[in-house]
């Protein structure tokens, strides 16, 4: 999230982010971030339909405040590459 540093919340983020265990995991297949991201739900999880991980888990924010919407998922190839030298390593 090197692009919310300069974002009031982004000490929230962290704060969230380090506050408990974090499951990390590579996916592959066709489509796999469309699929992925839908399975997902929208990123604000008031947006989120029923039966998407955030629209059924996530927390939605009071207006102002950081989203904790619970996962994850790269939004392009290079955001695959990246994140995934990140986690894992090269």
């Amino acid at each position: 999230y090197e692009d919310l540093v300069d974002r009031p919340f982004f000490p929230l983020i962290v704060d969230f982010m380090t506050s408990g265990p974090v499951i990390a995991g590579v996916m592959s297949g066709e489509e796999v971030i469309t699929s992925w991201r839908t399975m997902m739900g929208a990123t604000n999880p008031k947006e989120s339909l029923p039966g998407t991980i955030r629209g059924d888990f996530a927390q939605a924010p009071a207006e102002g405040a950081a989203t904790f919407n619970i996962v994850h998922g790269s939004d392009s190839p290079e955001s695959v590459e990246r994140e995934i030298a990140l986690w894992f390593g090269e």
